[in-house]
């Protein structure tokens, strides 16, 4: 089945096929009418530099509604609608990129093989003629929207490569590099420095190397989280759950801009498949500066959710993403049980059920083997009771929209739900 045919097929089921995960926005190809209306709605008078033909507007719906995870932002506004889509209609070589990874991402989803597909051949084409035409002019090929394109479409081919991995991401990062090498002067918007910098870290993954720190950044704050998902793939809802608690908790919000960095950290992760970014120097340091933005904040006296979330967040950090668990992951767990156990858990549990549930599993994931290990264990069983939660699928579902690395977490999870299951 050819992606171009997709519009036949009424709704995909909304789960991913590697871990069976219901994901929260449906993969849906809508009829004609319902792609005409979007037409109208983007471009009423036909000035986008390029037209929206029914095959056009059926990947940009893909992108709005399917995609829309890999734009998900921690905190106000609507990065897809207030940041993406207006500068990808502003511009065709960046309208064709997004097409084209749109298609490969609907093409990977259905099972086929991409290149086989006329909606990826089709953009592929036409974004390196544009791109051989726009990087003659150094004005032109160093700009904001430029290098979203290029970003976006060496990110695609980065994640949907089967072949010769390494060696075509390296070829694609020296064209890069030489693109900005064109200008070195210039400064790129907050969004583009994230998405360059995201681009630069997840090939140095893949390539064994060092990044080449293509912009200098004081910091790794997402901007709207630019994310290209991986096909099939959980971490697009990483970090989803903190959404609501920041928007109701006053307390939380001190710390979003640390959630940002932890979701693009655990998406590195997870792109290099759990191995080689524990090795990486600038990785390390990255997550060893966040641990150290947690470790600073105060502990707050009216919050214990707040606290013990803190806590095991740093116990991510050190446990999951950088594969240590040393005696200060013990400390930090301990810190947890000192905190909850001073707080009434039914209450907690009314307040924020899901969250205290993921805190409870990392403090799991650390107290195996030490005197810890029964608390934790029946407080953990108890958060399931009470929200009557008995399957395993479910519990993990929650979880993953917290802080989440599927290399490290389902092999945990598992081993914590042979011993809490019959206690359920």
């Amino acid at each position: 089945m050819n992606p171009s045919q997709a519009d036949q097929h009424a709704t995909v089921p909304n789960k991913t096929r590697d871990d069976g995960q219901d994901l929260d926005v449906n993969i849906m190809h809508s009829g004609a009418s319902s792609i005409e209306r979007l037409g109208a709605d983007l471009d009423p008078f036909e000035s986008l530099p390029a037209k929206l033909h029914f095959s056009t507007l059926k990947l940009l719906e893909y992108c709005t509604n399917s995609m829309r995870n890999a734009f998900v932002a921690l905190g106000p506004g609507d990065p897809m609608k207030d940041v993406w889509l207006p500068m990808i209609l502003s511009d065709q070589l960046l309208l064709q990129c997004t097409l084209y990874s749109c298609a490969v991402h609907m093409s990977t989803i259905f099972g086929i093989d991409a290149m086989e597909s006329m909606d990826v051949v089709t953009h592929r084409t036409e974004i390196l003629s544009l791109l051989s035409k726009r990087i003659g002019d150094p004005n032109e090929a160093v700009n904001d929207v430029t290098l979203t394109a290029v970003a976006r479409y060496v990110g695609q081919v980065i994640l949907c490569n089967n072949g010769n991995i390494v060696e075509e991401t390296k070829l694609h990062m020296d064209g890069l590099e030489r693109m900005l090498a064109l200008n070195p002067d210039f400064e790129p918007s907050n969004q583009v420095r994230e998405m360059l910098f995201w681009t630069d870290l997840t090939a140095a993954a893949l390539c064994h190397a060092p990044p080449r720190q293509l912009t200098k950044r004081p910091n790794i704050r997402l901007y709207g989280n630019p994310m290209l998902p991986a096909p099939r793939s959980t971490i697009g809802i990483v970090c989803r759950g903190f959404q609501k608690i920041i928007a109701d908790c006053e307390v939380f919000k001190s710390i979003t801009d640390i959630l940002h960095d932890l979701r693009c950290l655990t998406a590195v992760a997870h792109y290099s498949d759990c191995k080689v970014h524990s090795e990486m120097p600038t990785f390390v340091s990255l997550c060893f500066g966040v641990n150290e933005r947690l470790g600073s904040l105060l502990a707050t006296g009216g919050s214990t959710i707040f606290e013990s979330c803190r806590l095991a967040a740093m116990v991510f950090v050190e446990v999951v993403l950088l594969h240590n668990n040393t005696p200060n992951a013990v400390l930090l767990a301990a810190g947890m049980k000192r905190t909850l156990s001073q707080a009434n858990m039914e209450v907690l549990l009314q307040q924020q059920p899901e969250l205290l549930t993921w805190i409870l599993y990392m403090g799991n994931m650390v107290a195996f083997g030490t005197e810890m290990a029964p608390w934790f264990l029946h407080s953990f069983a108890q958060a399931l009771s009470f929200q009557r939660l008995s399957l395993f699928e479910t519990v993990r579902n929650m979880l993953i929209e917290f802080l989440w690395l599927d290399g490290v977490s389902n092999g945990h999870l598992k081993s914590v739900w042979s011993e809490v299951q019959e206690m359920i």
